[in-house]
C-alpha cells in the first residue's frame, strides 16, 4: 500500500516540473511595469496607513490583556499555594497524633514544598520590588 508522503512528493515533484516547463517556455506573464509603483503608491496613502497601525495596535492590546490574564492566573495559584500551606499546617495541628507513617511523610514533604514555594515566591517579589525602586 503506498504511504501518504509518497504521493504527496510526487506531486510535488510533478508540480516543480510543470513549473520548470512553464518557466522554459516562457508561458509566465511578466508583471506590468507600473504595477509596483502603483503598490507602493497605494500602500502609502491615509487609509492604508490607518488599518496597518490599528491592526498592530490590536495585535499589542491583545498580547497585553493576554500578559494581564496570565499574570492574574500566576497571582491567583500563587496566593492559593500560600492559603492551602497555612490551611494545611492548621490541620496539622488538629490531626490525630500519631498518624500512619505514609500520612507522616506526605505531610512533611507538603510542607517542604510549601516552604521552598513560599520562599520562591517571596524572592521573586522582593525583586520586582528592586526593579521598581532603581
Amino acid at each position: 500500500m503506498n504511504h501518504p508522503l509518497d504521493s504527496s512528493e510526487t506531486l510535488t515533484k510533478q508540480a516543480l516540473q510543470y513549473a520548470s516547463i512553464l518557466e522554459e517556455e516562457n508561458a509566465l506573464l511578466p508583471a506590468p511595469a507600473h504595477m509596483k509603483a502603483e503598490i507602493l503608491e497605494k500602500s502609502r496613502r491615509p487609509e492604508v496607513q490607518l488599518l496597518v497601525r490599528t491592526q498592530a495596535v490590536a495585535q499589542k492590546l491583545d498580547f497585553f490583556l493576554y500578559s494581564l490574564r496570565v499574570g492574574f492566573a500566576v497571582v491567583c495559584a500563587l496566593f492559593m499555594l500560600t492559603g492551602l500551606s497555612r490551611f494545611s499546617s492548621n490541620l496539622s495541628y488538629f490531626s490525630d497524633r500519631e498518624a500512619p507513617p505514609i500520612t507522616g511523610v506526605l505531610q512533611h514533604k507538603t510542607q517542604e514544598v510549601n516552604t521552598y514555594l513560599n520562599h520562591v515566591s517571596q524572592s521573586i517579589f522582593t525583586f520586582e520590588m528592586e526593579d521598581l525602586k532603581k
